[in-house]
């Protein structure tokens, strides 16, 4: 098969020349385009049969998922339901929600947390051994569910020790996809190349599955990791895919604020438990500008950050949870305490 240059109303449809007849290929069932979450727990549900290939630009444990911190909402508890949590979802999103994919998202969310904790996923329990539940901003009731304050690293290394253990399951690590190959308008495989390579590789299979991630780094501060620079969007685009919801960029509420860390995340967690916002003159804030406070929606908790700052003539604000034990601390949120112990904060104090 031989793929020919096409041009698309942007410009050149590859970013390189090449020709199929004249660079090495592999073939696979599945081709999977990242190593997060989406992509591993894909790479798991495909059944056995399928040879499935792994792409990853980096080392498989570098991705966004890894550093997710605070947990997952789920309905378990018995003053909860999917219908609360859909509810939740739909006032948290402003009218924004597509309803059906909330829908699939509240009604699902239990039996695909069951399914991680039978990969041995270690999320922290009670005394009675029941999930430990917490919560975070908009919801209405506890039903985060987490390991510490390093719930995306516990479940990504689950996740990725299981798919290293499959036979059908090939992982290429410092592979870098170039571009969707296509034919008729309909994906074949991905180009691809690596820190060695001397000409590109392409990975032939019916399937192709994009989880490649976001695109915070694009921006000049945000929490995102290095590898977050929206290649899978950028070549599922010029391959043809429909792109959308592109403005919707989050970026969390709080972060650390010291000149030599600037991008370290401070889960919305933290605030779960209990800590409070207040400005550089140590006033409380969150209340004037919503019902639910620091729990509020997260661009509402952002744009109040940014209203205050400005108020108040600051580059930063405070957030606050003295009023908590250092050993609850400690215990509940290690990786954020012992990150802002070695730039000498003590958030107990």
């Amino acid at each position: 098969m031989t793929e020919q240059r096409e041009q698309n109303a942007i410009g050149e449809r590859y970013l390189l020349n090449f020709n199929t007849d004249d660079i090495p290929y592999e073939f696979y069932d599945v081709v999977i385009i990242g190593s997060g979450i989406a992509g591993v727990y894909t790479a798991l549900s495909i059944p056995k049969t399928a040879n499935v290939l792994i792409i990853t630009k980096e080392t498989i444990e570098i991705n966004n998922s890894v550093l997710a911190q605070g947990g997952i909402a789920v309905s378990l508890d018995q003053h909860d339901s999917p219908e609360l949590h859909f509810k939740d979802t739909i006032y948290a999103g402003a009218g924004l929600c597509n309803d059906t994919s909330v829908k699939v998202l509240v009604s699902e969310a239990a039996e695909n947390i069951a399914t991680l904790c039978l990969y041995g996923v270690n999320f922290d329990r009670d005394e009675t051994r029941r999930l430990s539940l917490t919560r975070e901003g908009a919801h209405s009731v506890n039903r985060i569910i987490h390991t510490g304050d390093a719930t995306g690293k516990e479940v990504c290394d689950t996740l990725v020790s299981a798919v290293s253990d499959l036979e059908n399951v090939t992982i290429k690590e410092c592979t870098y996809a170039i571009d969707i190959i296509t034919e008729n308008n309909v994906a074949k495989g991905v180009l691809t190349t690596d820190a060695g390579a001397k000409q590109p590789k392409a990975y032939y299979a019916p399937v192709v599955v994009c989880a490649s991630g976001g695109y915070g780094r694009l921006y000049t501060k945000t929490t995102n990791p290095e590898v977050a620079t929206g290649d899978g969007a950028a070549l599922a685009f010029r391959a043809g895919a429909e792109l959308m919801d592109l403005e919707f960029v989050q970026f969390h509420p709080t972060v650390l604020f010291h000149p030599q860390n600037n991008s370290f995340l401070i889960s919305e967690a933290v605030r779960g438990e209990g800590a409070l916002l207040r400005n550089i003159n140590g006033e409380r804030f969150m209340p004037t500008y919503h019902d639910m406070a620091e729990l509020a929606p997260r661009d509402i908790v952002s744009r109040a950050i940014f209203q205050e700052m400005q108020r108040t003539k600051a580059q930063h604000v405070y957030l606050d949870i003295t009023h908590k034990d250092r050993d609850f601390l400690k215990r509940r949120f290690p990786t954020i305490f012992n990150k802002c112990l070695s730039y000498g904060i003590d958030m107990s104090k």
